[in-house]
């Protein structure tokens, strides 16, 4: 279980790393992309993002070294494993 440090430097960490993108739809049409999102096996917003990744023709060679250098450093941070890590590396490259 994580400790009242340990959640205030995540939240710490992902506001200084991440930004909000408001996307407000009618409430049948949320309905209907977690439907989709279901059926495809994902989160909504997991699927969300591989949707607009899809159509920004993401490159992952354009990913800038400090978002990877960050990811490994949030991952160590919060106890993840070398296994985690390796892992976590080898599914950006099967993006490449």
């Amino acid at each position: 279980m994580s400790t009242e440090a340990q959640k205030k430097a995540s939240i710490k960490w992902q506001k200084n790393n991440y930004s909000r993108i408001p996307l407000d739809v009618p409430k049948e049409y949320h309905e209907y992309l977690k439907a989709r999102a279901k059926a495809d096996g994902k989160t909504l917003g997991g699927w969300i993002k591989e949707a607009i990744e899809l159509k920004a023709n993401y490159n992952p060679d354009e990913i800038p070294p400090e978002i990877i250098t960050n990811s490994i450093n949030w991952l160590k941070n919060h106890n993840h494993t070398d296994e985690d890590i390796t892992d976590f590396l080898t599914s950006l490259s099967k993006k490449i």
